[in-house]
């Protein structure tokens, strides 16, 4: 029906927002420098709390995209409960 591609669109921009978002904070640098010349960082994601900040987002996002089509705010809650259960 019309709430598939709604929903997907819902979904695919909060996942798009979330990246964008909890990247940084799912992340932690770290000194891989070996000599004492200079210092060397890198940012070392941690991809399971990453994954689970996405799931919910993308559960949220795909509600709003419910809600919005069918013009029902309770209806979108519902869905998101369904889809995270």
């Amino acid at each position: 029906g019309r709430e598939g591609p709604t929903v997907t669109m819902g979904s695919n921009l909060a996942l798009l927002i979330t990246n964008g978002l909890a990247r940084p904070y799912a992340g932690q640098w770290v000194d891989v420098g070996t000599s004492g010349v200079g210092r060397t960082a890198a940012l070392v994601v941690d991809e399971e709390r990453l994954a689970a900040a996405q799931r919910v987002a993308c559960a949220v996002g795909g509600a709003c995209g419910m809600a919005m089509i069918f013009d029902a705010p309770i209806g979108g809650i519902l869905y998101m409960f369904e889809e995270v259960t």
